[in-house]
């Protein structure tokens, strides 16, 4: 019998408001101001991660006070079990049977919430940086592996060893 459990805390990520500033920048976007004495994590689900009014755009042609990755993601949970059975059949030949069982609990595993939380208001009138509508939400799952979208597996396997 074998177990393997994977559990991590959430990575950190940082809100982006687009070119905000203006400044063209393609390694890095401006990111927003935040709000002082506002709860981030205030009545967290996956559809809001955060709390998009805890933040204002920046003025245009100005870079906001938010730091960079100051939110944190959802965290990772994963538990997988192994059984084999070696029996023998003869004394050179022998009958292996294994059950695998990949995310046994069925925990979903969120990926990291939508951080473009203001479209930039260069191309719009007066400047004004918009409220993105899916600012917050979480629209992907991460699995085992590199597996996307992994939900409980089974697998069996017989192998003969002659």
């Amino acid at each position: 019998m074998s177990g393997l459990l994977a559990w991590h805390t959430g990575v950190p990520f940082s809100l982006s408001e687009g070119d905000q500033a203006d400044l063209q920048n393609n390694f890095d976007s401006e990111r927003p101001n935040y709000v002082a004495g506002c709860n981030v994590y205030a009545n967290q689900s996956v559809q809001q991660w955060y709390n998009p009014a805890c933040f204002t755009a920046s003025t245009y042609g100005s870079i906001g006070n938010l730091g960079r990755n100051n939110l944190w993601g959802p965290g990772y949970f994963d538990t997988d079990i192994g059984v084999v059975k070696n029996t023998k059949l003869t004394e050179r030949v022998s009958l292996q049977f294994r059950a695998e069982l990949y995310n046994i609990f069925n925990h979903p595993n969120f990926g990291l919430p939508n951080n473009g939380i203001f479209n930039a208001g260069s191309g719009l009138t007066n400047y004004q940086a918009t409220l993105s509508s899916t600012a917050a939400q979480i629209t992907t799952l991460v699995g085992a592996g590199g597996l996307t979208n992994i939900a409980r597996q089974t697998q069996f396997s017989l192998k003969l060893v002659f």
